[in-house]
């Protein structure tokens, strides 16, 4: 078992499978900014959840709690990144397609993806 980007993975398969999503969403995704216990993130469409785990992963680091909001569109990132996760407006709520949640290293799906589901 080994950690990558604070992820613990088993097997050479699974790492380089985690290893190659990480090296896509770094590459893929920019940081928004990060505010307190709120990180923002965005991805180009089209990415997968470990894509999207990564990113959230890059977007916190090591410091916790972290939850990093996901969104397809730079446009929908807040202007000024909040305190905390009550301070986003429903509307940015909504239209980010998951948090990552760095305390209990969980993607939560919402908007779109959530309720195609």
């Amino acid at each position: 078992m080994r950690v990558l980007g604070g992820l613990f993975c088993a097997g050479a398969s699974l790492c380089a499978g985690m290893a190659m999503a990480q090296d896509k969403a770094e590459n893929a995704c920019e940081a928004g900014g990060r505010n307190g216990m709120v990180a923002t993130v965005a991805c180009p469409a089209g990415l997968d959840e470990d894509a999207w785990k990564a990113a959230g992963v890059a977007a916190c680091g090591e410091e916790l709690p972290c939850g990093a909001w996901i969104w397809e569109d730079a446009a929908l990132l807040p202007e000024d990144v909040p305190a905390r996760h009550d301070e986003l407006s429903e509307a940015q709520i909504t239209t980010a397609v998951a948090i990552w949640v760095a305390e209990n290293q969980q993607l939560i799906l919402i908007g779109r993806e959530a309720k195609a589901q």
